[in-house]
């Protein structure tokens, strides 16, 4: 007598309905992850930062333009003109450019030889991937790289604004960017 847990001696077939059912199941498991797959694939986010990015690389060129008599601040007051005035900053100069179909106006800063470049898009844009984020005085504040360059990137009022500079300190261009941290 075959003990309970030994094979059969002859292999049951399986069913054509029970085959059909399995295959078509399977059929329907790999459409739907290819599916999903593609989805994900198409929703965009490898351009997520890709507008601020193009801007810190148009920072990087040479001044065109004298500066605006009122540079902009997406702030309206308060804002980083304020805090770079404050810091004794002064607009030495500008340019405009057009970024991703995007007219922007860029207002070169200096101070003790060196320079930082501030840039106000019309709207709200994503940092980019893998951007360091931290907060001043209640401003979401987004920072990274970009070749020689720091950047830092904050949304105000519906409109980012970008800073870059070459030789800043990160944490000086965050206190630009939100104002200097609040003591204790």
């Amino acid at each position: 007598m075959p003990r309970p847990d030994d094979p059969p001696s002859t292999p049951v077939a399986i069913p054509d309905r029970r085959r059909r059912i399995g295959l078509v199941a399977g059929i329907a498991i790999i459409a739907a992850a290819i599916g999903v797959a593609v989805a994900f694939g198409l929703s965009g986010n490898e351009d997520a930062g890709r507008l601020v990015t193009a801007v810190v690389t148009v920072q990087d060129e040479e001044v065109d333009e004298p500066p605006p008599s009122v540079p902009p601040d997406a702030a309206g007051g308060g804002g980083f003109r304020d805090s770079a005035a404050l810091a004794g900053w002064t607009p030495v100069g500008a340019r405009a450019d057009t970024v991703e179909g995007v007219a922007v106006t860029t207002v070169f800063w200096g101070r003790a030889g060196r320079r930082v470049a501030h840039t106000v898009l019309p709207g709200d844009a994503p940092p980019p991937d893998g951007a360091r984020r931290t907060g001043r005085r209640g401003v979401l504040l987004y920072s990274f790289d970009s070749g020689p360059r720091t950047a830092v990137t904050w949304t105000e009022n519906g409109r980012t604004s970008v800073i870059s500079a070459i030789a800043v300190d990160r944490g000086e261009l965050y206190d630009l960017a939100g104002g200097p941290p609040r003591s204790p």
